[in-house]
């Protein structure tokens, strides 16, 4: 499904889907969604629906970005276009804890300094869990951790964290 752009207001779920496609293959979308309610995904498969998405989609307007809701893990590239390019404020984690970038939108993280002992990432987007996480092996460095992907960092002193969305 191909949309140049599309106002959605007032809506249970932004995307449901309905099947999961044909011998593996599920549905495909590049659009951009306008919208001032809570993105939800859901589907009617237990998220083999959700997980068979492929594409990319752009969403728009003054939805509040902790509203996106993506309940199982999605191939579909999910962007919030609101959110500019550039250096941003970031989020707060719990050490040894996977938390998901939460500003749909991919980003540079550095980390630098304090007292790591490992950094784990995930790019499998969305779901409401945590993936399968890849020790990168490192104590520091930068990682692109994209949009609904997941990083865990490990430390007993805090370090520099930084966050550059692109």
């Amino acid at each position: 499904m191909t949309a140049d752009q599309i106002s959605a207001e007032g809506y249970d779920h932004l995307i449901k889907v309905l099947g999961n496609g044909a011998a593996g293959v599920g549905p495909q979308l590049d659009m951009l969604i306008d919208t001032e309610g809570d993105p939800d995904f859901t589907d009617n498969s237990s998220g083999s629906g959700i997980g068979s998405l492929t594409g990319r989609l752009r969403i728009a307007g003054l939805f509040p970005l902790d509203g996106v809701s993506v309940p199982y893990p999605t191939g579909l590239k999910i962007e919030a276009v609101r959110q500019p390019a550039g250096p941003v404020t970031p989020p707060s984690y719990t050490s040894a804890t996977p938390f998901q970038n939460p500003f749909w939108r991919d980003a540079l993280v550095t980390i630098a300094g304090g007292t790591v002992t490992g950094i784990k990432t995930g790019a499998t987007m969305g779901g409401s869990s945590a993936p399968s996480m890849t020790d990168t092996g490192l104590t520091a460095g930068t990682f692109l951790v994209p949009s609904g992907g997941w990083l865990e960092i490990t430390e007993s002193e805090a370090p520099t964290v930084t966050w550059t969305l692109i």
